[in-house]
């Protein structure tokens, strides 16, 4: 995810990261991987039971007006493709 949100971060775009770990654990996490985005966390699955999230990870492209434009996608293979796709 690192590698995609560098390539992006400049196109009008922003990551969000929502946990729904225990905090301890969500603290270490982000410290050992010291991601540059925002990161929340969630521990009554609010965000989970809006978005209908049935399994992790789980991502979502939401445009301004809060659409969902595309989901599920993996870092690795097709999100990078959707991202190329909208910022062409």
């Amino acid at each position: 995810m690192k590698e995609i949100y560098d390539l992006y971060k400049d196109n009008n775009i922003e990551f969000v990261g929502v946990a729904n770990d225990n905090e301890t654990q969500w603290k270490k996490a982000l410290d050992k991987y010291n991601l540059p985005w925002l990161n929340v966390i969630d521990q009554e699955y609010r965000a989970a039971k809006s978005y209908n999230v049935k399994s992790y990870p789980a991502t979502f492209l939401i445009n301004p007006e809060g659409k969902i434009i595309a989901k599920n996608l993996r870092p690795n293979k097709n999100l990078k493709q959707s991202l190329n796709e909208l910022f062409k």
